[in-house]
């Protein structure tokens, strides 16, 4: 797990992406609806998830083998404010978020 601390540039990207994921069908919010869905590429946890929560959800992605990225601009990313775990299910899009998130 790696927490990211994101440009402007990287928050829009990340948002655009994440937009696409909404409007597909491919964002899941929330830990309890992670937990129960299958197929998630990419889990996104905000730094401000309670220490319960983020534990559930590193166990998660950790379990399965699926990359977890920490942000502080989660809501900012996702424009819904209650949003502080979220999980991408697209393959391609999840590999287009965590590339956007590790660039330099």
């Amino acid at each position: 797990m790696q927490k990211y601390c994101l440009t402007r540039e990287k928050i829009d990207k990340i948002a655009a992406y994440v937009g696409f994921a909404i409007k597909s069908g491919a964002f899941v919010p929330g830990v309890d609806n992670i937990k129960a869905s299958n197929g998630i590429k990419l889990v996104i946890a905000d730094a401000t998830l309670s220490d319960n929560s983020f534990r559930r959800v590193s166990r998660y992605a950790e379990e399965r083998g699926i990359p977890l990225a920490l942000s502080d601009n989660l809501a900012e990313i996702c424009r819904k404010d209650a949003v502080k775990a979220a999980g991408i299910k697209n393959a391609d899009l999840a590999a287009a978020i965590l590339k956007t998130f590790e660039s330099n």
